[in-house]
């Protein structure tokens, strides 16, 4: 599997974001700058988000929308939000699950999802590195802590 590129530019610490439209906005306007997707991928994610929830009720609820189309390289982003955006639940449950961190990601090589699936899977039952992202105070804060997490999963940019 290819190492997924994890830019600073591409984590957002305790931002005030209301929406996941905002959240996704954001994060894909600087993955197309950065040349990490084409301008389709937010049109691709955002249908598919709608299509298939990443709403997860965890120790901190999360979100994580991701695709595998109009992806130039594989990335990794992280969003904290100063206040929860809501996001459907991942499981069909009834109504909206206010959200405090979203993993927005692409990946070039679809079939490599479920690799990725499972790294965060084992992220999401770790509550105390959770806590630790969510209460990052700065984008290096929370960059290293995902980084000692992922370790070789991820490349630093």
């Amino acid at each position: 599997m290819e190492k997924m590129k994890m830019n600073k530019e591409l984590l957002f610490i305790k931002k005030n974001f209301t929406t996941k439209e905002e959240v996704i906005n954001n994060t894909c306007s600087i993955a197309e700058r950065l040349g990490y997707v084409n301008e389709n991928f937010k049109t691709d994610i955002i249908k598919r988000e709608q299509e298939f929830p990443t709403g997860l009720d965890t120790a901190v609820p999360i979100a994580m929308p991701h695709v595998g189309t109009n992806c130039n390289t594989s990335f990794m982003s992280i969003t904290t939000v100063e206040k929860p955006v809501n996001f459907k639940y991942m499981d069909g449950t009834e109504g909206e699950l206010p959200v405090e961190i979203i993993f927005l990601f692409g990946i070039v090589h679809p079939e490599d999802q479920m690799e990725v699936l499972k790294k965060l899977t084992a992220l999401f039952r770790d509550e105390n590195r959770l806590n630790r992202i969510i209460n990052a105070q700065t984008n290096e804060e929370g960059f290293e802590t995902m980084k000692e997490f992922l370790g070789d999963f991820v490349e630093a940019s």
